[in-house]
């Protein structure tokens, strides 16, 4: 994410807010998103949150897949080092 300021002497001022996005792939497929966040518990202060449910034709190989933006870059180095290799399992163990 940029910010762009224009200062009133035509100075153009870039400011990069350093946020870290987690993606998270491969969950199960009859996981719905409460249930993702529920997993996850109490997390960190985020500004964007996606839940892709999985494609129901796709059959054994489809996954769902989510993504979440923390506003603090330690919280989300944190939460990476936490659930790196984590396997989520939804309520039938799958």
């Amino acid at each position: 994410m940029v910010i762009v300021i224009i200062s009133n002497q035509s100075d153009i001022i870039f400011f990069f807010v350093l946020c870290v996005q987690l993606a998270f792939r491969h969950l199960p497929p009859t996981l719905t998103s409460d249930e993702f966040l529920e997993v996850l518990g109490q997390i960190p202060e985020y500004n964007y949150y996606y839940y892709k449910p999985a494609h129901k034709y796709r059959g054994h190989q489809g996954f769902a897949t989510a993504l979440i933006n923390f506003v603090d870059k330690e919280d989300g180095l944190i939460m990476e080092e936490k659930f790196n290799n984590y396997m989520v399992v939804d309520i039938k163990g799958m």
